[in-house]
């Protein structure tokens, strides 16, 4: 592991083997918590906003699985710049489940 990142190889090397939280379960599971503040921040913002539109995109891939895309743009007051926030495309079935 060659990464840069010192405190995390100790880690890596020193921990119990079921302490290091490599697992590609656990990894999503930060990964999933991580997109959810990341979520409640922006969420928070657009609604502190005089004024913001929300932009959805739906098409198909190659596999046949409509996919939506998400677009967020809102004003922030004290910024001259437009946020504009991309969401990853989601299955649809996935997304339907979520509501």
């Amino acid at each position: 592991m060659n990464a840069g990142d010192t405190n995390l190889g100790k880690h890596v090397v020193e921990s119990a083997r079921n302490a290091t939280y490599t697992s590609p379960d656990i990894q999503n599971e930060i990964i999933e918590v991580c997109s959810n503040l990341v979520t409640e921040k922006v969420v928070g913002r657009i609604s502190l906003a005089n004024c913001s539109t929300i932009l959805a995109d739906e098409t198909m891939d190659i596999s046949g699985t409509e996919q939506l895309s998400m677009c967020a743009r809102y004003v922030d007051e004290g910024s001259q710049d437009f946020p504009i926030i991309f969401s990853k495309p989601r299955r649809l079935s996935r997304f339907h489940s979520d509501i």
